[in-house]
């Protein structure tokens, strides 16, 4: 499979997360976010810590939706993404982030898709961390929901990155960042 001519963008379909490294994480928390959307819509005081489990928990990200998707503020950044990224912007708006326009624009189309669909959105960026290694962080977000709100008032991501190596690089080429 080609999957340099199937990639749009930073969004990918399920079927192709199944199929590429780096992804493991975020079908845990799929699975989780199944079983209890089984119960109804999912809202931030449904994630329980232990049921979500350590594996995932350093990788979680949770994003507060604000004035109706038009911006959103980090509420949680994980362990392992302070780590990777150097800087903890829990309490931080997309619109106050200081990066390439494109990065931005890729992570708001990704929080834009979940918003607006209401449903699992995988995605693989590729970009250059601060010591300019070519990195390339795959996961899957989530719609979370209030009880008195029709629209998600907030986003659950999980993230796991894999280094430059000539393999990604070779399936994703320029399709990502």
């Amino acid at each position: 499979m080609d999957l340099a001519r199937k990639i749009d963008g930073p969004v990918l379909s399920e079927k192709d997360a199944l199929e590429l490294p780096g992804f493991g994480l975020s079908f845990e928390l799929l699975a989780v976010w199944q079983d209890m959307r089984a119960c109804g819509r999912v809202s931030r005081a449904d994630l329980d810590p232990l049921m979500l489990g350590p594996r995932i928990l350093p990788h979680l990200v949770i994003i507060n939706v604000l004035q109706s998707g038009q911006d959103y503020q980090w509420r949680l950044f994980g362990g392992a993404h302070v780590e990777e990224y150097g800087v903890d912007v829990t309490g931080v708006c997309l619109n106050q982030l200081m990066t390439t326009k494109n990065q931005i624009d890729e992570v708001k189309l990704i929080f834009d898709k979940c918003f607006k669909e209401q449903g699992p959105v995988f995605y693989r960026i590729q970009y250059q961390n601060d010591r300019k290694n070519l990195r390339i962080a795959s996961g899957l977000i989530l719609p979370l929901f209030d009880n008195t709100e029709d629209r998600p008032t907030h986003l659950v991501s999980c993230t796991e990155w894999l280094t430059g190596h000539k393999r990604a690089i070779e399936t994703f080429g320029d399709h990502c960042l």
